[in-house]
C-alpha cells in the first residue's frame, strides 16, 4: 500500500497553486511568495477549506505577464533579490 502523500508536496490541483507549487512556478522561494503578498506585488492566498490555501494559475501568470512588461523578475521588484555573498 502506497503511504498517503504529504500535502504539502502535491504541486498543485489543476489551476490551483499551493504555496510551494506557487513559489516554484514564480521561481521564488516561499518566503519571498510571502513578502510578495506583504508588499502588494501577489494577492493573498485564496482558502478553499481550513488550513488549505492557494492562488489560481490565472492570478500567478498575471504576476508574471506584469513584472515581464516592467522587466522586472517575477516578484516585480528588485528588493526581493538576495544580495550576493
Amino acid at each position: 500500500m502506497k503511504p498517503p502523500a504529504d500535502s504539502r508536496m502535491d504541486t498543485h490541483t489543476p489551476g490551483f497553486f499551493r504555496p510551494l507549487a506557487a513559489a516554484a512556478y514564480l521561481g521564488v522561494s516561499r518566503a519571498t511568495l510571502y513578502r510578495m503578498v506583504q508588499a502588494g506585488v501577489l494577492s493573498p492566498p485564496v482558502r478553499l477549506f481550513p488550513g488549505v490555501t492557494g492562488w489560481p494559475l490565472a492570478t500567478l501568470d498575471q504576476v508574471i505577464e506584469h513584472a515581464a512588461s516592467q522587466g522586472k523578475d517575477e516578484s516585480g521588484d528588485d528588493s526581493f533579490q538576495r544580495t550576493p555573498r
